[in-house]
């Protein structure tokens, strides 16, 4: 029976160690491993396309895709080659309620644009009920569910762009409790990203509700589209305004931009870069010049060598010099090849959640011991930060 056991445990630990990276959200910042992180990327249709191979993306150095989706006809298997396959290739990916039974697709019978769900006001739309239900299936997907690196985006642009039809603050604070407290009645973490006003362009409502959102509520990462109708400004105003959102405690992502080039996106990729915002250009596939190669070369640089608040960078030679035993462990780990005179550990659930995180001093003499008996069974992320150096390692707790 022993024997059974550990087989089916190292089964279940060659799983774990192919997972990505730990991806969470930390008051005003979105962390992949307990370090602040900037994703580049770009939207896609792989509904039209499946089954989809993101190499190219991966090739130009994105490491996020935002997927658009269809809320009645997107079947459960392509939502599956989607995930199976970004997560083969280091994506962190976005699904994203585009449609409602779009007679693009087989079986659909709604034309465009009254398929689309961009510029509605979400719980005054006859979908609401459905498009629910179906995001209440989808983070129940065992694919899906508390994956950090997939991340739940209900409902594409909403509320018209000039802040007509109704709309107010109040309803875009409530429709967006609503979303996301009907995704995690399913017992589901996932990261949930809710666009701002205006189709998305509006950030204002986010510096001013978004605590209120989040009140209560964890993983929330807001998106907003930075198209010509608002964000056709300097780059410093942009910055300004990026500032904001983060100074009201509030961690989001440009979801869209660009428009294939033909709309402002030089200031926008200035005012990302300098504040570290994760940035997505539309469409893949349907990028024009000069845009395209600026893009390129704006995914293809250098990104994420240093947490710009505390000058913690990532130091892939060093995990052949430290490693972690026993792993799998039940009670106490040991660490062995730390240098420096202090180290600092921190443990993360593969939720995010910091679990443990201690200062110790560098054992001259040998391993130093972590008693970890009180953590719960499961994957962890465990970072060694020495030195302005980060190393990650994943360890399984049995």
């Amino acid at each position: 029976m022993k024997k059974v056991f550990f087989i089916c445990l190292i089964l279940y630990l060659s799983v774990c160690l192919k997972a990505q990276n730990v991806i969470s959200v930390d008051s005003n910042r979105i962390l992949k491993n307990g370090i602040p992180w900037e994703f580049v990327g770009t939207v896609n249709m792989a509904v039209f396309s499946l089954p989809y191979d993101y190499t190219p993306q991966q090739s130009l150095g994105m490491d996020i895709t935002r997927e658009c989706i269809d809320m009645k006809l997107t079947s459960d298997a392509d939502l599956q080659i989607m995930v199976t396959n970004a997560e083969d290739k280091g994506q962190v990916i976005i699904l994203a309620g585009f449609w409602y039974d779009s007679d693009a697709f087989s079986g659909g019978t709604t034309a465009y644009p009254g398929c689309q769900l961009l510029g509605s006001n979400p719980q005054s739309d006859t979908r609401w009920a459905t498009v629910m239900n179906r995001w209440k299936q989808i983070a129940s997907l065992p694919f899906i569910k508390n994956y950090s690196n997939v991340w739940l985006n209900p409902w594409n642009e909403p509320y018209a762009w000039d802040g007509s039809n109704g709309y107010s603050n109040d309803m875009w604070e409530s429709d967006a409790k609503a979303m996301i407290d009907s995704i995690r009645s399913t017992g589901a973490n996932n990261i949930v990203v809710i666009e701002g006003s205006e189709m998305g362009q509006g950030h204002d409502v986010i510096v001013e509700r978004g605590q209120n959102v989040k009140l209560g509520r964890n993983n929330i990462v807001f998106d907003i589209h930075t198209y010509n109708t608002r964000w056709n400004v300097t780059a410093q105003e942009i910055r300004s305004r990026f500032q904001a959102i983060r100074n009201a405690g509030n961690a989001f992502i440009v979801g869209e931009f660009a428009n294939n080039g033909d709309e402002v996106w030089q200031t926008i990729m200035t005012a990302c870069r300098a504040e570290k915002v994760s940035l997505l250009a539309w469409l893949w596939g349907q990028y024009n010049e000069p845009f395209a190669t600026y893009f390129t070369q704006y995914c293809k640089a250098p990104r994420n060598l240093a947490d710009t608040n505390s000058s913690i960078s990532l130091d892939e030679s060093l995990l052949s010099k430290i490693s972690a035993f026993p792993n799998p462990f039940q009670n106490d780990i040991c660490l062995s090849g730390l240098k420096g005179n202090k180290t600092l550990i921190e443990i993360y659930n593969t939720l995010g959640k910091l679990e443990f995180e201690k200062e110790i001093e560098t054992a001259e003499e040998g391993p130093s011991k972590l008693p970890l008996a009180f953590l719960k069974t499961g994957l962890y992320v465990l970072n060694i930060k020495q030195e302005n150096k980060i190393s990650v390692l994943k360890i399984l707790k049995y």
